[in-house]
């Protein structure tokens, strides 16, 4: 048997210095965390989606908003990580020193080139790579480009790495507070990118 997943992933952040970063496994009680005083609440969940949902302390804070990764006891690869600014900044940094950090080899330099591929080619506009979508406006606003990879979150969450420029951006937001249905931050995403661009002496448009 392998190890667990929640395992693996806390040794990868582990030799990465990404101490708030974590699965709150089996859905702890929020208020027990050492962390709760710096997780922000989700949504009020069973007001939007009805009593069907899990009963738990509204609105949710401290526990993985995703419902499918609640029914899974919290871990699961698509939902359920906690982290902060910082250790996602460590993450990216990371990966923009060809998968060195702190001096350390983290990830094989192969692995990362991966990361910056499309193997998505046959779905133009829906460029995909290892772990990461490439070249979107929605969240990289003028960004964007071939070597940009990036991720987001249902709850507000994206981070862009640009091996163009050696750059990279993170956004922890929060979209789905008080509920689900209020906007999309996608305009947010994309102001960051143009505020990084022209910082960068891009001559750039602001997303419309």
């Amino acid at each position: 048997m392998g190890a667990p997943f929640e395992d693996l992933v806390q040794s990868f952040t582990k030799d990465l210095g990404m101490n708030s970063t974590f699965f709150n496994k089996r859905n702890v009680g929020a208020e027990s965390l050492p962390f709760y005083p710096r997780m922000v609440p989700t949504e009020y969940q069973i007001e939007v989606l009805g009593p069907s949902e899990p009963e738990r302390p509204q609105p949710v804070r401290g526990t993985v908003h995703d419902e499918n990764a609640w029914a899974l006891d919290g871990v699961s690869g698509h939902a359920g990580f906690f982290s902060s600014v910082g250790d996602i900044s460590i993450l990216c940094q990371m990966i923009l020193n060809n998968g060195i950090y702190n001096g350390r080899r983290i990830l094989t330099s192969h692995s990362v080139s991966l990361m910056f591929i499309n193997f998505n080619e046959k779905f133009p506009g829906d460029e995909h790579s290892i772990g990461f979508e490439l070249n979107q406006f929605y969240f990289s606003g003028p960004m964007a480009n071939t070597l940009a990879e990036g991720h987001t979150g249902f709850t507000g969450t994206s981070l862009v790495v640009d091996r163009a420029s050696d750059t990279f951006m993170v956004l922890l937001a929060h979209a789905v507070h008080p509920n689900r249905n209020w906007s999309s931050n996608n305009i947010v995403r994309e102001a960051l990118g143009y505020w990084v661009a022209r910082s960068l002496g891009r001559e750039v448009a602001f997303p419309s």
